[in-house]
């Protein structure tokens, strides 16, 4: 025989059994997820040489000498441009050590001391790009290029505002097609932000001044830098008929 506290117990379990059996299931306020991107150009007002000078001896004392000199011709030609210092950025120096595996002895064999060290030029002068250009190759050192903007930082932020205003009108034509509104936005991340300019390295011809028509700037013949931003955003959606709060 079951005693009250017992019979207590079965009911509380029993009515609780019950409540859930009956339970009406949660149904989530309907939602639409957009995307909005954005993209702005500026004029590039700098050049960048990025210089890897890589010299490789079996003696690293060797091989330093010969990558000292190199880096100080690169820093002289800096100097003959004019270059300001805060223009000439120096990288750290890498050593290693150099092997190979030769499948005859199955031996790893020993190939020297390779040193590594990176410049970077910023070139603020464009119609001084040929002379650069000259120098670093009498030099025979390896170097890519590109350019920037010191305007691009400032230019995402008006990308990011611009992308947020497109998910939005993307969301309420969404919406309106299927006779709703969009409501308040209730997640909103940005998936990608970068920027983008013209690589001087594929360029080829085109960016020689024999190719430049009379009075035409280098800023023209390079081109523009472009930065874009990407936003999701997520709102409720809203059928005006049902809720009178939407008007």
């Amino acid at each position: 025989m079951l005693t009250r506290s017992r019979l207590g117990m079965v009911l509380a379990v029993w009515m609780a059994l019950a409540t859930g059996a009956h339970a009406q299931p949660v149904i989530e306020a309907p939602q639409i997820s957009v995307t909005g991107t954005a993209e702005v150009e500026a004029t590039p007002d700098a050049i960048e040489w990025r210089i890897l000078l890589t010299d490789k001896a079996m003696d690293p004392r060797t091989a330093k000498i010969a990558n000292d000199t190199r880096f100080e011709a690169v820093l002289e030609a800096a100097d003959d441009m004019d270059l300001p210092a805060e223009d000439v950025r120096i990288g750290t120096v890498a050593i290693r050590r150099l092997y190979h595996h030769d499948r005859n002895t199955s031996r790893t064999i020993f190939d020297g001391h390779q040193i590594q060290r990176q410049i970077i030029l910023v070139q603020r002068d464009l119609e001084a790009f040929d002379d650069m250009l000259d120098a670093l190759a009498v030099l025979g050192v390896e170097f890519e290029v590109g350019y920037s903007s010191s305007q691009i930082q400032a230019l995402k932020e008006d990308a990011r505002l611009n992308a947020v205003r497109a998910a939005r009108d993307k969301a309420q034509a969404m919406a309106q097609v299927l006779g709703q509104e969009i409501g308040r936005p209730l997640y909103i991340e940005e998936i990608s932000s970068g920027g983008h300019g013209f690589d001087l390295n594929n360029a080829g011809s085109n960016t020689r001044s024999g190719d430049r028509q009379a009075g035409e700037g280098m800023a023209s013949i390079l081109g523009a830098i472009s930065a874009s931003v990407k936003v999701k955003i997520v709102f409720d959606l809203i059928d005006p008929e049902i809720d009178p709060e939407a008007d």
